[in-house]
């Protein structure tokens, strides 16, 4: 039997600079508190946890709205669309838009 799962496509502009570092580390190590998340080219593919890890609230708002649309996985990708409701993050600066 064919088990098929769904992701949330978005931009990696979500992820504030420690969110990017926690991925970094999380992906580096194979886990980083109880986040799962792979590496890839242009960003991350992370597990939509049920139970909060130690995350940003932002990180974790993703997560949340990847649930609620049915998905169990992000897909952080350079090229991702931007969701309108999120803010996004100047890796080169401080502040968010």
């Amino acid at each position: 039997m064919t088990h098929v799962r769904r992701f949330l496509d978005l931009s990696t502009a979500h992820l504030a600079l420690e969110d990017r570092a926690c991925l970094i580390g999380a992906a580096l190590a194979g886990v980083r508190g109880e986040v799962c998340c792979g590496a890839m080219p242009y960003g991350w593919f992370v597990y939509a946890h049920d139970d909060r890890p130690d995350i940003s609230d932002t990180l974790w708002a993703l997560m949340v709205e990847a649930r609620r649309q049915g998905c169990e996985y992000l897909l952080f990708d350079a090229d991702g669309p931007a969701l309108p409701d999120f803010p996004c993050f100047d890796w080169d600066g401080p502040s968010a838009s």
